[in-house]
């Protein structure tokens, strides 16, 4: 097959003290068989070293015309963060911009396999590869999903064997943005990520935005990206943590379809369905049944409150705020 590479991609990607992860990305990027890109790298003020090494792997290796490295003066957060890659990304005229996590490996193809389909359908403003396992590349993280506009959602061929996804690409409403590649004019058309929620959100928020613009967005199966899957957070943390983790979770969601659904009063009636779901949901993961009560009324309060789910909420609810109580 013959395969025509004239137009700029702009791939965005993220550091926040993971310095050897996205060395190891930047690496695959540089061995696929399309070359027609930028990386744009911002780093979110890491403190491991990360913008030494990274500024040290690029001189190494003569990269600064291919690499952009932006260093952040503090940690903006994922949406902040990537806005500011993307605006790079435009300003350099770039055709396409791919938003892209830092522990990810690419294929040889994988975005020859995504431009193609792009340039081919005109009509299509964002596709994303199938995303296997890093560490199980037989098995689906994902494949995007399906969104409704009540706040469900549901992942394609999550935890499948990777037989059981379809070979040819398919019509998908949810995408993840650790690897959503997008046609430039989407955000001059659509709007930029929203900056509401410092940690997560983005990408449901973004494609409960799609539905109502009719955004055509498809899997391309056969372009594959391997992903480690790593919390930013971290797993198996105690008790407490794990409980604040999840409320900071739900927080975001309510928060955000709230503004959504743009109606106290259809806010309060979703609330009362939605967290029989979330209970149900604390229940299978061992919570006591006194936190679950308190979390859900401290939820529903602060969703009240709230209009966004900054740094500084991110910071008073994983280390301050007693869900417990």
């Amino acid at each position: 097959m013959f395969f025509i590479f004239f137009s700029m991609i702009g791939i965005i990607i993220l550091n926040w003290n993971g310095f050897e992860d996205t060395i190891e990305c930047i690496k695959s990027l540089l061995q696929t068989d399309c070359m027609d890109f930028k990386i744009y790298l911002i780093d979110n003020f890491s403190t491991d070293g990360s913008q030494e090494k990274i500024q040290c792997f690029i001189s190494a290796n003569d990269l600064s015309t291919k690499i952009s490295l932006i260093l952040n003066n503090d940690n903006l957060g994922f949406a902040i963060g990537s806005n500011i890659g993307i605006k790079a990304a435009l300003n350099d005229n770039c055709d396409y911009i791919w938003l892209l996590n830092n522990d990810t490996v690419v294929q040889r193809d994988t975005i020859s396999k995504l431009i193609t389909f792009m340039q081919n359908n005109p009509n299509v403003d964002i596709v994303t590869p199938k995303i296997v396992y890093y560490s199980q590349p037989d098995i689906i993280w994902n494949c995007g999903g399906i969104i409704s506009r009540f706040g469900f959602r549901k992942y394609y061929y999550a935890d499948k064997n990777t037989s059981t996804c379809p070979k040819t690409r398919f019509l998908i409403t949810f995408v993840t943005n650790c690897a959503s590649f997008f046609r430039a004019n989407y955000f001059s058309k659509y709007g930029f990520l929203s900056e509401r929620f410092f940690f997560g959100e983005e990408d449901f928020e973004m494609c409960l935005r799609n539905i109502d613009n009719k955004v055509n967005m498809y899997c391309i199966p056969e372009s594959v990206l391997y992903h480690k899957v790593s919390s930013t957070i971290g797993k198996n943390l105690p008790y407490d943590k794990m409980l604040r983790k999840d409320f900071l979770y739900y927080l975001n969601r309510m928060v955000d379809m709230k503004l959504y659904l743009n109606n106290i009063f259809i806010f309060k009636c979703y609330f009362l369905i939605y967290k029989l779901y979330i209970k149900r949901l604390l229940k299978g993961k061992k919570y006591q049944k006194e936190h679950i009560s308190s979390f859900l009324l401290k939820l529903k309060t602060m969703s009240l409150d709230n209009d966004n789910v900054d740094k500084a909420m991110f910071n008073y609810i994983m280390n301050d705020f007693d869900i417990e109580k």
